[in-house]
């Protein structure tokens, strides 16, 4: 089926617009599959290809790779920026429709994960209000042990830093002036007191220099 797909895409297309392994070629081969959403086979396949392509921009942001390494030498500065929001815009509106006709998926799987991925990745603008919305659903999954407790923290604070500015468990990590933006949480103990209600293992306090150094780092990247 991925086979047919590419095919699809290259005649589509007429050229290869990016590397076997880049994010769009994700993208473009999960589109091509134009998977019914009854049939649960294809958008299984589907959601790995947009998980892939989810993961792929952030992995290249992580990593600050060149992006005409990856796009080619032709690609211009605003094709590259912009990579990132189209996979995030085309994931969004596609997820939202698997959802709609099937409500949030049970039972441990990757196509579990790659839901909870796309949907905790989204932008604000449309994701917040379906992070909202499906909320209940990923507690529940993650109470039946099915998504971990970083995954259920994680969209609580994504929700809540929109909605009140503030993180409850502190799994984001803003920057601000070169170091972790200690104004995103309320307090560290309020912080610690919630990651020990959920029983969390890991400490605040044990990820602030790790946040530090990654804010510091970020800052030195010229541009």
């Amino acid at each position: 089926m991925l086979a047919s797909a590419l095919l699809t895409l290259a005649l589509l297309t007429g050229q290869q617009a990016a590397t076997p392994s880049s994010p769009l070629t994700n993208l473009r081969a999960a589109q091509a599959l134009a998977c019914d959403l009854n049939d649960r086979p294809c958008l299984i396949e589907e959601l790995a290809l947009r998980r892939a392509a989810d993961q792929g921009v952030r992995q290249d942001a992580l990593l600050n790779l060149d992006c005409h390494a990856r796009y080619g030498v032709s690609a211009t500065p605003e094709q590259c920026q912009s990579i990132w929001a189209e996979v995030d815009a085309d994931n969004l509106p596609r997820v939202e429709a698997i959802l709609d006709r099937h409500g949030w998926p049970t039972g441990s799987s990757d196509f579990q994960e790659a839901i909870w991925l796309i949907v905790q990745h989204a932008p604000d603008e449309g994701g917040t209000a379906l992070r909202e919305r499906w909320l209940p659903d990923v507690r529940a999954a993650y109470q039946r042990g099915e998504l971990s407790a970083f995954d259920y923290t994680a969209m609580v604070d994504r929700v809540s830093m929109v909605r009140t500015g503030l993180q409850v468990y502190g799994t984001h990590r803003p920057c601000r002036d070169g170091a972790f933006d200690r104004t995103s949480v309320q307090s560290a103990e309020a912080v610690e007191a919630a990651r020990a209600e959920l029983g969390l293992d890991i400490r605040w306090s044990e990820l602030l220099p790790f946040y530090d150094q990654k804010c510091a780092a970020e800052a030195s990247i010229p541009g």
